[in-house]
């Protein structure tokens, strides 16, 4: 060979191994917390549940993707948790660390009332930061939510990870419009999973690419449908058959294509599917182009919920071929184990009680912190906040000012410099609680004015405002800048 032929083939083999989707790509997905720490609840949801069902998703798809061929990329998950197990925060960084992971991403479900879809990276500019902004993109995309942006903060899964790393939140699990109206569907669960992908492809240099999809969406003259749940029963005796009926519309018929109707009933908390039911006319398909069936089912003895979740497909194909789907996850069923007084609280369903698998749950019962009606007047925890939403140890019965802010609650030390009325006295800021008069405007845009700071240069003095760190935590001004300086290199360096 030619010493031009050589270079040639030189290239050649450099290109092909630059390529992004050459060689195989590990990236740690974190479920965010798990096991005994539910993290944020609400409309029913509990945090865990949906950051974990987001993450197997995330799994799934990758998967696809690297088995597909046509157009994705190569990947090796990895995953802190794939049960309903606790990880502690310094265990997940430290398993992305120790497995060599090229990226971290975990998932989170938010609360405190806002609205939206965010996406944290430990600072403004590099690969994380880049790779935030993408995954943020796709998310709403995927979603519909609105869009929060990209945040910077401390968080450990950011700042112990050796890797780019980011988390996202998904949405706001306390409030339902636009927020938990969106998580509750396990359908978009498995669609954020898709976009997480999408994310990070396009992060790697890839197109965002659906696995099984070509990249080119259905063909034309794909068959079309609906199917939803036309009546149910809203409490059932376990152990009693009951009874679930469906309607449907589809072209199926019309192209000379058989059809089918999936049925489960499945657990609202855990989503264990406790019967599962498929209708396919005895194998003839649906018949017509509308129609409907009534579906018998029957589940375990207990006290518990479900809800019932219907696919419209074409004859043989799972949940990935569906042409529909419809659930009552908003308005789950609930399971007694008897006709009568099953929680022994001297009510039964005709007497008005609206949980009779619950003590706690009869009409005129005193409310309590359980996400539950407690008294039956179809409001959930009404009269005050008995959540502590901050984890700064109140909540908004007990004081708390501000329970979306930790550095404020009653007594908190006013010395912060952040515009907030700390120890919830009704002043902001006030003057003396540092011991210079009071002076928090910054003369020389270096953060903070008290305790000496605004003689010249970019001194960082007593009073430091707030920026991610626990109270007390700050280190001093020389250690903290060396810190931050061998981080930065770190950083761009990787």
């Amino acid at each position: 060979m030619t010493r031009l032929g050589t270079s040639f083939a030189t290239l050649l083999l450099a290109l092909l191994l630059a390529s992004p989707a050459a060689a195989q790509v590990k990236i740690c997905i974190d479920a965010g917390h798990g096991g005994n720490d539910p993290g944020a609840v609400g409309n029913s949801l509990q945090e865990k549940d949906v950051n974990l069902t987001t993450a197997l998703a995330f799994r799934d798809w990758a998967n696809a993707d690297t088995s597909d061929g046509g157009g994705g990329g190569s990947w090796n998950v990895l995953m802190t948790r794939d049960t309903d197990v606790y990880v502690s925060l310094s265990g997940r960084a430290s398993y992305a660390n120790s497995n060599g992971a090229d990226y971290f991403l975990s998932i989170h479900a938010n609360a405190g009332g806002g609205n939206g879809t965010e996406t944290y990276a430990y600072a403004s500019g590099g690969n994380a930061d880049a790779m935030a902004h993408k995954v943020n993109e796709e998310v709403v995309a995927h979603l519909g939510t609105n869009d929060r942006g990209v945040k910077y903060a401390s968080f450990t899964v950011l700042t112990n990870t050796s890797m780019p790393a980011d988390l996202n939140e998904l949405a706001f699990l306390d409030v339902w419009s636009g927020n938990a109206e969106i998580l509750s569907d396990p359908a978009n669960l498995d669609d954020v999973g898709l976009a997480h992908l999408h994310g990070i492809q396009r992060h790697i240099g890839l197109s965002a690419y659906t696995p099984g999809n070509n990249n080119n969406g259905p063909p034309q003259g794909d068959p079309t449908g609906t199917v939803s749940v036309t009546s149910y029963p809203q409490q059932v005796v376990g152990g009693v058959p009951f009874e679930v009926s469906v309607g449907y519309e589809t072209d199926l018929y019309t192209q000379g294509q058989l059809g089918q109707i999936e049925m489960e009933a499945k657990d609202f908390h855990s989503w264990d599917i406790l019967d599962h039911q498929i209708w396919d006319n005895n194998g003839q398909g649906l018949s017509g182009p509308s129609g409907g069936h009534t579906f018998t089912l029957n589940v375990p003895p207990g006290a518990y919920e479900i809800y019932f979740m219907v696919t419209l497909s074409p004859l043989g194909g799972g949940w990935s071929d569906q042409l529909d789907h419809d659930g009552t996850f908003m308005d789950p069923t609930d399971v007694l184990q008897s006709n009568g007084d099953n929680d022994g609280d001297g009510y039964d369903v005709a007497g008005g009680d609206c949980n009779d698998a619950n003590p706690n749950v009869y009409p005129g019962a005193t409310e309590l912190a359980d996400h539950e009606d407690n008294d039956c007047d179809g409001t959930v925890d009404e009269g005050t906040d008995f959540y502590d939403d901050d984890g700064d140890g109140y909540t908004e019965d007990q004081g708390d000012c501000d329970d979306d802010w930790p550095y404020t609650y009653p007594g908190a030390d006013e010395c912060n410099c952040d515009g907030k009325d700390n120890d919830c006295d009704g002043l902001i800021d006030e003057s003396g609680s540092c011991g210079d008069g009071g002076d928090f405007t910054d003369d020389d845009g270096h953060r903070s004015t008290a305790g000496g700071d605004d003689p010249p240069g970019p001194q960082i003095g007593a009073c430091m405002c707030h920026s991610g760190a626990a109270p007390g935590a700050a280190a001093p001004v020389g250690a903290g800048l060396a810190l931050g300086l061998m981080l930065l290199v770190v950083r761009r360096w990787r």
